[in-house]
């Protein structure tokens, strides 16, 4: 894959063809939220490295050093941190790295070494340090970091920050209708759906398309609101609660599908035409407000509320029971 395959990040691919095709910089420093792509151009700067023919697209991919890289197989090529559910131990360094740095590569000009960084202690960073000052000069380190603030300075400043910026809900939706393999049965108004939850991270919107466990998270909370002005207390704190409590470790994704819900009535009360985020829902949004004529923006704003006040709670550790049997209490006065 070049460069020019990959949507989006136009300032980013031009810094990474600029540093190939003059060959400048040892160190690089990918950041951005997980899951928004980081390690995709982070292999595609490593291929052009490793590359025999260089272009301000990348890697040619015809050489035998990209082939090489596309099939896995390149001897100059080293990745560390692979398993994002272990942290890369100070041996690994030393075994894949300082003792291997000053062998000479053996297919490319350059020897290439890609690490999650989001992996590394203070003891794998100071073990890298020499490294990373005084690099063979065929040497190439790239890093890649969600939280740049857990690295240490002295490893910040040797490296050229490179950063991958959130995505357009346009772009994703074009990364989305690229892959017509995921998306031949997915309806656009699926596909748009997606692209405004992932919030700007391409590789969310990617991850949910084929989800069916979203999908059927998704239609329970809005059947749950749509329901909740009606529910009695005993459904309220039995059945309500206890999806809350079956999802525990989604919460997060369901307050947001809650407040997207919320705004979409918000919008919906201002004017029945409006274009909502859960376009798909929009019929069934509409017969919800139509059963409820005392709604009103206010009553929509306290409910927010109280799910920013339940947020609060939830991350100083409050009684888990009790704040969301307040929030669904709170949230069914409102909307009555």
């Amino acid at each position: 894959m070049a460069l020019d395959k990959l949507v989006g990040q136009s300032k980013l691919k031009s810094r990474m063809a600029a540093s190939l095709l003059n060959s400048s910089g040892h160190a690089f420093l990918f950041t951005g939220p997980h899951n928004i792509g980081k390690n995709t151009f982070a292999k595609e700067l490593a291929k052009g490295f490793l590359c025999s023919s260089p272009t301000s697209n990348g890697g040619c991919d015809n050489c035998d050093n990209c082939r090489y890289f596309n099939a896995g197989t390149h001897p100059d090529f080293v990745e560390l941190g692979v398993d994002a559910s272990k942290n890369i131990k100070v041996d690994e360094i030393r075994d894949s790295i300082i003792e291997d740095e000053i062998i000479a590569p053996h297919a490319s000009e350059h020897k290439v070494y890609l690490i999650n960084a989001d992996l590394l202690n203070n003891e794998g960073q100071n073990a890298l340090l020499k490294s990373i000052e005084e690099p063979p000069h065929n040497v190439i380190f790239i890093f890649t970091v969600a939280d740049k603030l857990k690295l240490l300075p002295t490893v910040i400043s040797r490296c050229e920050e490179l950063k991958v910026e959130l995505y357009s809900e346009d772009e994703i939706v074009k990364a989305l209708k690229a892959d017509s393999d995921k998306v031949k049965d997915v309806s656009d108004s699926k596909i748009n759906f997606l692209s405004v939850f992932a919030a700007g991270i391409i590789g969310n919107a990617f991850d949910l398309l084929s989800d069916e466990e979203f999908d059927n998270l998704r239609v329970t909370v809005m059947k749950l609101m749509i329901d909740l002005p009606e529910d009695g207390y005993t459904k309220l704190l039995y059945d309500d609660y206890h999806f809350f409590e079956e999802n525990k470790e989604k919460a997060d994704v369901i307050l947001l599908l809650i407040l997207w819900f919320l705004g979409d009535v918000a919008l919906l009360l201002k004017d029945s035409e409006a274009m909502v985020k859960n376009a798909d829902k929009k019929d069934e949004l509409l017969g919800f407000i139509k059963r409820h004529p005392n709604l009103t923006l206010s009553k929509i704003g306290n409910c927010a509320d109280r799910i920013n006040e339940f947020k609060k709670n939830a991350a100083v550790n409050a009684n888990y029971e009790c704040a969301v049997g307040n929030l669904l209490i709170k949230m069914n006065k409102e909307l009555k």
